[in-house]
């Protein structure tokens, strides 16, 4: 029995050192101000899921320099705000756990308490205009994986499985063998396929202003003869992120992937462009057009750091290339309405974190406005207040549904539409008008959809049929809305059924 015992406490001291120490969180219950941090002084796990990220916290403290400690106490404060919402979720507790296990790994990578691989890319069926990248954390516990769609991120963690390796998170599963993939992305299911990474290929195609005039894959650079198409700004080189405001980095195919920040397990950065929003305009007066693009820059973690990026002209106008002449920071999971020039001046619409925002959950409707002065952006002060992102902000425009989730096209000869008109949903469904009430929730872009009514004519085309019936249906069940790069966002799950639909703004149907 003795033996047995003295078995049991080795194997719980090695796989829950936090487990014998206390099952009290960090915080004094006595003082609980919430009825999340209640929960978790009455729940064992939970609590050592607290203690743990506490020392890890302090951990992650003492590894940054002096300069960024503040700014990880404020992101912290955040945090500790956007777990306690958690009470308004569909499931408090596994709202809880995600949102420890994700702040914890956050940390440990910020604090460089971990070592980060590469990321590993893979190509994904019906995802050639969104890179997939995935960076496997297999020093966490239990190991986990960072799954990177376009701009989107989730969390996963490693599952028992017979063969090769699965991580599950809240709407993506990936399992992973020898460079086969299948991922589970929100409801859209797709097979892929890992990219090689060949010996000395650019991971890190840092660029020197001074010494190199070129990017890398100049071949890429001209596919396109015009410099302001996606295809050539996909492959073009991008100046102002980790490697300092003087070097740049070539993006291949829309992504770039850096090398380790130190060697043996630093983290490794990416930048982004993101696909399908630009204006395009003349910025200096100089009767010249520039490009204004956005990008994401993840230095590691969670954190997705919005850029704008300037583009001009080099050489002739027949036969010049792109060229970034300004970038600048925009801010942090920032969503984009719409991104325009007007009068000379950048204007960005953006739903950002606000005041009395959680860093997770962004709910600040703004304009946010750049002049150039030469090679540089300065923000202005712009005419318009901001206000709280609610059912209001979708009121003015009409959309057309673009795709039924993420890589399934939802075009069709009789487009199915949608506007917010007097506390309803309203459009054409395909063959028929419809109507929905919505219902604003209590965070910011959470709503519920009644039971949607519609016209009785019948659809002569069975396919149009089809996807009448099952965007209601889908459309029922819609519980959140959002943007994603100019495009409309609304979200929809039951039980097993989820995913999110995407609308394109449709300026032929846009209300005044």
């Amino acid at each position: 029995m003795q033996l047995k015992l003295t078995m049991l406490v080795t194997v719980l001291s090695i796989f829950s050192p936090f487990l014998w120490a206390t099952t009290s969180p960090s915080f004094d219950c006595d003082k609980a101000s919430s009825q999340i941090e209640e929960r978790i002084c009455t729940d064992d796990a939970l609590a050592v899921l607290d203690m743990k990220m506490e020392k890890v916290y302090e951990q992650a403290l003492q590894n940054i320099p002096d300069s960024e400690r503040s700014i990880m106490k404020s992101m912290q404060r955040g945090w500790i705000k956007g777990r306690n919402e958690c009470w308004k979720g569909q499931d408090e507790r596994a709202c809880v756990e995600y949102a420890y296990k994700n702040r914890i790994i956050d940390l440990q990578v910020a604090g460089g308490l971990i070592e980060v691989p590469s990321p590993v890319g893979f190509n994904c069926q019906n995802m050639a205009d969104k890179p997939v990248t995935v960076v496997f954390y297999n020093q966490t516990a239990p190991a986990s994986a960072m799954i990177t769609v376009g701009d989107d991120q989730a969390l996963a963690f490693s599952t028992r499985t017979v063969s090769g390796a699965r991580y599950d998170g809240q709407n993506v599963s990936l399992w992973e063998h020898q460079g086969e993939a299948s991922l589970e992305w929100f409801g859209t299911k797709m097979q892929c396929q890992a990219i090689k990474r060949t010996e000395g290929s650019s991971q890190l195609n840092s660029l020197n202003n001074n010494e190199v005039q070129e990017p890398i894959n100049p071949v890429a650079m001209n596919a396109s003869n015009d410099a302001f198409s996606f295809s050539a700004l996909k492959n073009t080189a991008y100046q102002g992120f980790e490697s300092g405001a003087d070097r740049r980095v070539v993006l291949n195919n829309g992504l770039w992937i850096g090398e380790p920040y130190q060697p043996g397990g630093a983290v490794s950065p990416q930048v982004m462009l993101i696909g399908g929003i630009k204006a395009i305009g003349d910025l200096n007066g100089d009767g010249e057009d520039e490009a204004v693009v956005l990008l994401n820059y993840a230095p590691g973690g969670t954190g997705q750091f919005l850029n704008l990026a300037v583009m001009s002209k080099s050489g002739t106008q027949a036969s010049g290339k792109a060229d970034n002449i300004a970038t600048i920071f925009v801010g942090d999971r920032v969503r984009v309405r719409d991104l325009k020039i007007k009068n000379g001046k950048i204007v960005l619409g953006v739903v950002q974190v606000g005041p009395k925002d959680s860093i997770c959950c962004p709910g600040e409707v703004a304009e946010r406005v750049w002049q150039l002065n030469g090679t540089t952006l300065q923000e202005l002060d712009s005419n318009k207040q901001t206000s709280r992102l609610s059912l209001k902000t979708l009121a003015g425009s009409s959309w057309v549904l673009e795709s039924w989730r993420y890589g399934e096209s939802a075009r069709q000869s009789k487009p199915i539409t949608l506007s917010f008109q007097d506390n309803k949903f309203v459009g054409q469904s395909g063959c028929n008008r419809y109507f929905a009430t919505v219902k604003a929730g209590k965070m910011p872009g959470d709503i519920s959809v009644s039971p949607p009514g519609s016209t009785r004519k019948a659809c002569q085309d069975p396919t149009l049929s089809k996807n009448e019936n099952r965007f209601l249906k889908q459309l029922a069940d819609v519980h959140q809305f959002s943007y994603f790069a100019g495009k409309l966002a609304l979200s929809y799950g039951q039980g097993s059924h989820y995913g999110v639909m995407i609308f394109s703004l449709d300026s032929s149907l846009k209300s005044e």
